[in-house]
């Protein structure tokens, strides 16, 4: 299958949310306290359930997923004229023929969470028409969205002039995507923590972040992520997540306890190789 027009097998934790989704102009970052509006996605077999209208400005996403499928919870924004069976036309054109994907208007999204498990993430959603939509299709190798319609429109409104702009959360840490590789502001240490992430990069990223099982090493993880086949090494999946832009930005909290993580990203570059299999994956100790 393909996730944004991309092979991947069946990961634990397959991607999405992400890019700060902006309208016009710059998304406010300072200057009120008002903080991001929180909305629950919930997946199930193969439907979305999410709000139909919401005001522009920084939200968090927790994505919900009562299937017994994985799914992700990604973003395509509408732009004019565009309706839901259009964007899955050209969706499965794309797919078809390896692309043009930059003109899906695909904006990233919701990181994946297993069956019965939740993720989340705060992005900047200005003013518009999106649609919620599924990649994945790990039982049958065809997308979600084009063998069950797994797909849910809804529409961002502006912001009522007395309504104060929301802010993005407070980050402890910054995670930059470049090609290949991550950087990271500040070590990560035990505890709650709210990440920035940030694609530097010209292509699409991602950030999936996992806990190694005790006993097992990156060379576990490696040999796992050339076929995804054999038994994970990971005991824990935190979250992560897409930025298809450059320049895009995204946060998602998650709980950190003492143990060998790993960051990766399974999106594939132009030459056909995974980023991970150009060096974009980092093994980071928390004490």
């Amino acid at each position: 299958m393909r996730y944004l027009g991309i092979p991947l097998g069946p990961v634990i934790l397959t991607a999405a949310l992400g890019s700060a989704c902006s309208g016009d102009g710059e998304p406010p970052r300072s200057g009120t306290d008002a903080t991001p509006t929180v909305v629950t996605v919930t997946a199930t077999d193969y439907e979305f359930e999410a709000p139909d209208t919401l005001q522009e400005g920084w939200t968090t996403f927790r994505l919900v997923n009562n299937g017994d499928a994985i799914h992700a919870a990604l973003l395509v924004r509408l732009e004019e004229g565009r309706t839901v069976d259009g964007f899955r036309e050209a969706y499965a054109e794309a797919l078809r023929n390896r692309g043009p994907w930059n003109s899906l208007g695909l904006l990233g999204g919701i990181v994946a969470p297993p069956p019965k498990g939740s993720t989340n993430a705060t992005l900047f959603l200005g003013a518009g028409h999106y649609a919620w939509y599924c990649p994945l299709g790990f039982e049958d190798g065809v997308p979600h969205v084009l063998g069950h319609g797994m797909i849910r429109p809804f529409v961002v409104s502006q912001r009522e002039a007395a309504a104060p702009p929301t802010l993005a959360p407070e980050p402890g840490v910054t995670i930059t995507m470049v090609d290949y590789a991550f950087q990271l502001s500040a070590p990560l240490t035990a505890g709650q923590h709210m990440i920035r992430v940030e694609n530097q990069g010209p292509e699409p990223h991602e950030l999936i972040l996992m806990k190694l099982a005790p006993g097992k090493t990156m060379n576990d993880a490696q040999t796992w992520l050339e076929d995804m086949r054999s038994a994970s090494p990971f005991s824990d999946a935190l979250g992560g997540v897409v930025i298809e832009e450059a320049g895009g930005d995204a946060y998602f909290e998650a709980e950190f306890t003492p143990g060998t993580h790993v960051l990766f990203c399974v999106i594939t570059a132009p030459d056909g190789r995974r980023h991970w299999e150009h060096g974009m994956m980092l093994q980071v100790q928390v004490d």
